[in-house]
């Protein structure tokens, strides 16, 4: 008879497990992706009715969904060893639920949860707090639950394996309901209303944010797009005198006069060989260094060369043109016939650290946003001074935690592979002609 009653006590156990288990599917999301459960009223009720290890047990099932939700198995540690203490603390008067359960969080849940969440290094401290105090008022909001089925006879009926029940006057037992009523709602409505006011902030932030961002590509794209067009217009106009040599390098000359950003410009044959330059003496000072007039090995060239589309280069060390950064835009230039495809090459080369309204566009973005340009191959071409990092090394990022106002977390990691202490919100754009802006 009494293998048959453990038997049925357990069976119970596991059912209320299950049924907290699937409560806990449901969870209310709230800020910083902390999330309110409240499959835990039931553990609650079985640890105080039916003792700590069979709170365990409801424990250690209602906890399942939890450890795929947050990726971590604290919450069945976290949860079990609340439902062991409430079951002690609570056994001989369980009309101290809600002042365990304080207990409990402060003294043994929030260090024990601390003690998790950092073993995830890339939480900011503030993020941490944040998770605890919630855990510290859900707490106390799922055991406020408890206490208002406490009382029920439906509860004790179902969930007492005492046939002496000890009985509390209806004053206590409305006393109970009333302020354990009264506090849920009063939980419920704060954090509601907190919820709502950090989703109104989060939406402010996230039109601020995208703002500024928008506003800077907005910039770039102007000023390298300026570049580009100048470019589609001169390959035309060349096509026209590239049989006359003369006209063609004045024709050169004359369009760099006009674009000044561009610090060389060079016009090729097909083959790849130098027919002109502005400024004239360009090629002559190649040629008197020993360098190589062909620049069959660029990729301004090979790409460009039998393409109809603009090209823009990722960043190099120019050639015989000094140690500055150096950015091409390039394209071939048309045959008079179509079919003949392209004759040749126009390419025009601007030191993208000397423009300086590209550099100003950077560093005053706003004081709290920093900005990195980078190129194809993922290298820096400009970036805020805050940051300090190399031109043309390779930027490095590591992600941290998955969303803060919808945004990623990330450090920046230097060419050390060392982790910066600072934390950024990542928003990354796309430029037509594939660089990037972060």
């Amino acid at each position: 008879m009494t293998s048959k009653k453990s038997m049925n006590n357990l069976l119970f156990v596991i059912l209320v497990g299950l049924v907290a288990a699937f409560i806990n599917l449901f969870r209310w999301p709230l800020f910083f992706e902390a999330e309110f459960v409240f499959g835990q009223f039931l553990v609650l009720l079985i640890a105080v009715y039916r003792g700590p290890l069979m709170g365990l047990v409801a424990s250690s099932l209602a906890s399942i969904p939890l450890i795929y939700a947050w990726g971590s198995l604290w919450a069945t540690l976290t949860f079990g060893l609340e439902a062991v203490f409430i079951g002690l603390v609570c056994k001989n008067n369980r009309s101290f639920i809600v002042l365990a359960v304080m207990v409990y969080w402060l003294f043994i849940g929030m260090p024990v949860s601390w003690f998790s969440i950092s073993q995830y290094e890339y939480f900011l401290d503030s993020h941490r707090t944040t998770i605890l105090i919630k855990q510290l008022t859900n707490g106390i909001l799922y055991a406020h639950l408890a206490v208002l089925l406490f009382n029920l006879p439906i509860t004790k009926k179902l969930f007492s394996i005492s046939e002496k029940i000890p009985a509390l006057s209806i004053k206590k037992q409305s006393s109970h309901l009333i302020s354990s009523l009264l506090i849920t709602l009063g939980v419920l409505f704060f954090f509601y209303n907190l919820n709502q006011n950090l989703n109104n902030s989060t939406a402010n932030f996230e039109q601020a944010h995208d703002t500024k961002h928008s506003k800077l590509k907005y910039q770039i794209s102007l000023i390298i797009e300026t570049n580009l067009n100048a470019i589609s217009e001169l390959k035309h106009s060349l096509s026209n005198v590239w049989d006359d040599e003369q006209k063609r390098g004045e024709l050169l000359v004359q369009f760099n006069q006009r674009h000044p950003s561009f610090k060389t410009m060079v016009v090729a044959d097909k083959n790849a060989d130098l027919l002109a330059s502005s400024p004239p003496d360009l090629v002559l000072n190649v040629i008197k260094q020993n360098e190589n007039v062909n620049v069959a090995d660029r990729d301004y060239f090979k790409l460009a060369i039998n393409n109809n589309e603009i090209f823009v280069s990722t960043g190099f060390v120019g050639r015989g043109f000094g140690n500055d950064l150096i950015v091409a835009v390039s394209a071939g230039i048309p045959a008079l016939n179509p079919t003949e495809g392209n004759r040749g090459l126009v390419e025009g080369a601007f030191i993208l650290t000397s423009m300086g309204h590209l550099t100003e566009a950077i560093n005053n973005i706003s004081e709290s946003v920093d900005a990195v340009l980078i190129d194809q191959d993922n290298k820096v071409l400009l970036a805020s001074d805050n940051l300090k990092l190399t031109t043309l090394s390779v930027f490095k990022y590591k992600k941290g935690v998955d969303n803060f106002y919808k945004h990623e977390l990330v450090n920046l990691v230097n060419e050390k592979d060392e982790q910066g202490e600072e934390v950024y919100h990542f928003l990354e754009s796309i430029f037509a002609w594939d660089w990037k802006l972060i």
